[in-house]
């Protein structure tokens, strides 16, 4: 079989580099394997919060191409928030995608920077004056950022799709903000690889040899119990409420203890009272999107629909763990109209009690009449 990816051919050198960079997406735990021949590993994805979310979400996209499963939590440094994933199933198909996953997500990476890079050149070029005027500096290497992480969740999107991978025709008159499934995604196409396929699996087997037996001590990370049905939403509706600009003197906190704001409290006093009966409270972030209350997450400063806040296509692609992509799940959103309108990007029949209200008073007003037992029903 044919392995993408490998480094027959690369030299010493640039092999070297290469193994060097990849170890600085992610760690893995050493495996652990049960009797019945399933096996599961714990990854961690270090350094700027930002990329390691972006990361950890290619690598469960990815792990759908192995036939495993990985649930997210978060964790915390001193000094930030990094990102870690237990992966699941079958042995031998954990094996394989422990190993291949940081060549994968170099590999998807390196078509990032080639579509940052005909980004720079083509802000460069005279055509992009037009869409440029006006921005400062940092206006400018912002919307660079913002058009490099949006060119890595196509490209690692296109690399999901069966060849022949069809792409829109790119527009060369258009900014390229306009066309970034055209123009990332045309990068993906040209070089498309088989993901399952990029797995050693020599090396696969070694990483078997080396993973801890049945009967061996359980590594801290299992102890910790991170196998809590954190990515299992009790039954019951799911209650989604809004992150609040005003937070706690913290770096770092759960997410249900970092919000402060008035609206937030009101909204989650709304929330406590619809879930009593079951049901789980979710909280939407202009930064990180849909979060568990218990999330450890650091503070930041964003608003939504603000550059480099969250998109209403992330927040569908963080439906599932949440109960959003169940139709027989009722969804309740108790938040203001640019979160509403992002979450309805997710899940357009959600019920939204402070549709059409006027200012926070009058949203706090509805909260307090929605937190009052017997006085508000999905059917109503």
């Amino acid at each position: 079989m044919r392995r993408p990816l490998a480094d027959t051919g690369w030299g010493p050198g640039r092999a070297v580099s290469r193994e060097d960079r990849c170890r600085r997406y992610l760690s893995a735990s050493r495996l652990q394997v049960d009797g019945a021949g399933s096996a599961e590993a714990l990854l961690t994805f270090p350094g700027d919060a930002g990329r390691g979310i972006a990361r950890a979400w290619a690598t469960r996209r990815f792990a759908a191409a192995y036939g495993v499963d990985a649930r997210r939590r978060y964790g915390v440094t001193p000094a930030s928030v990094r990102v870690e994933l237990v992966v699941t199933g079958p042995a031998e198909a954990v094996a394989r995608f422990v190993w291949a996953l940081p060549r994968t997500l170099d590999y998807a990476e390196m078509l990032a920077t080639q579509a940052a890079l005909d980004y720079g050149r083509w802000e460069r070029h005279g055509r992009a004056a037009p869409y440029l005027d006006g921005l400062t500096a940092d206006g400018r290497r912002d919307l660079a950022r913002r058009y490099r992480r949006a060119a890595f969740r196509v490209i690692v999107n296109t690399l999901m799709e069966p060849p022949p991978v069809e792409v829109p025709e790119a527009d060369y008159t258009a900014p390229p903000w306009e066309q970034v499934t055209a123009l990332a995604g045309g990068l993906a196409a040209y070089g498309w690889v088989a993901v399952e396929e990029v797995a050693d699996p020599q090396q696969a087997a070694r990483l078997l040899a080396e993973a801890e037996q049945p009967g061996e001590a359980a590594p801290q990370w299992e102890q910790a119990a991170l196998f809590d049905a954190e990515d299992v939403i009790p039954s019951g509706p799911v209650v989604i409420v809004p992150c609040s600009a005003r937070k706690a003197d913290k770096v770092t906190a759960p997410a249900g203890q970092l919000y402060t704001g008035p609206l937030y409290r009101a909204a989650r006093r709304a929330a406590e009272a619809l879930t009593t009966e079951g049901g789980a409270v979710a909280i939407v972030s202009a930064r990180y999107g849909l979060l568990h209350p218990s999330d450890v997450i650091a503070s930041y400063d964003m608003r939504m629909g603000r550059p480099g806040s969250i998109r209403p296509a992330h927040l569908a692609l963080q439906a599932r763990p949440f109960g959003l992509d169940d139709g027989e799940r009722d969804v309740i959103v108790l938040t203001p109209a640019t979160y509403t309108a992002a979450v309805l990007a997710a899940r357009p029949d959600a019920v939204t009690p402070l549709s059409g209200s006027r200012g926070i008073g009058e949203q706090r007003s509805r909260l307090a009449q929605v937190a009052r037992p017997g006085t508000f029903t999905v059917a109503a």
